[in-house]
C-alpha cells in the first residue's frame, strides 16, 4: 500500500515541477521588453494594426462632426427661412422633397430658399386663371365662411346704397303686381297724376 502511495505522489510533484516552470517561463516573457507578444514582427503588425483602428476611428469622427455641423446650419437657415417666409411652412414636405431630389439646390447656401423659388415657380398660377379655375373655386372660395360672410355683407351694402323707387303692389286675382310709384316734381304733374287715378 505504501508502494502504491508513492507512485501516486511522485506525478503530482512532476505536474507541480511543470507548471512552476511554465509560470516562470510567463514572468521571464512578461518582463520582456516585448510584451505578450513573441517576436518583433507580431509586435510590428499589432501596431499597424492599431494604427489602421486609429485612423478609421478619427475619419468616422471627423465625418459626424461634419454632419453635425451641417445639420446646425441647415437647422438654422431653415428656422429664418420659415421666419422670414411664414406661408412656405405649409409646403414643408414639398420643400423636403424638392431639396433631396436636387443636389444642385441641397449644396447651395440657403436650400430651403432655393426650393422655395422653384416651387412658387412650378406652382405659379396667374390670378385671372385662379378666378376661372373651378376646382380652385370650390377648394378654397366656396368653403371659405368668412368670405362667404363678406361677400353678402358687401352685396347688401351695395344694395342699400342704390336708390330703389318705392313701389305699389296691386292684387289682381290671384296674381301679385308691382308697379312703380310716380312722384310728382311739379304742380303740373300733380294734377295729371291725380285725374289718371281718378279714370281708372
Amino acid at each position: 500500500m505504501e508502494k502504491e502511495l508513492e507512485k501516486l505522489e511522485q506525478p503530482q510533484e512532476e505536474c507541480h515541477g511543470e507548471a512552476s516552470q511554465e509560470s516562470i517561463r510567463a514572468e521571464e516573457n512578461c518582463g520582456s521588453i516585448l510584451g505578450k507578444f513573441k517576436d518583433t514582427q507580431s509586435l510590428e503588425k499589432a501596431y499597424e494594426n492599431l494604427q489602421k483602428e486609429f485612423t478609421k476611428k478619427c475619419q468616422t469622427l471627423s465625418d459626424t462632426q461634419k454632419k453635425l455641423e451641417s445639420a446646425y446650419k441647415e437647422t438654422g437657415t431653415k428656422e429664418a427661412f420659415f421666419a422670414s417666409n411664414p406661408t412656405a411652412k405649409r409646403y414643408i414636405d414639398d420643400l423636403e422633397n424638392i431639396i433631396s431630389s436636387d443636389k444642385q439646390i441641397m449644396d447651395s447656401d440657403n436650400p430651403y430658399l432655393s426650393a422655395w423659388d422653384k416651387f412658387r415657380k412650378d406652382n405659379f398660377v396667374p390670378k385671372d386663371d385662379l378666378a376661372k379655375d373651378q376646382e380652385f373655386l370650390d377648394k378654397y372660395i366656396l368653403t371659405n365662411e368668412d368670405l362667404k360672410k363678406r361677400v353678402i355683407e358687401e352685396y347688401f351694402a351695395n344694395i342699400s346704397l342704390q336708390n330703389i323707387p318705392p313701389i305699389i303692389a296691386k292684387q289682381i286675382g290671384s296674381k301679385s303686381l308691382l308697379a312703380k310709384q310716380n312722384k310728382p316734381n311739379s304742380f303740373a304733374e300733380a294734377g295729371a297724376l291725380a285725374k289718371s287715378l281718378l279714370e281708372k
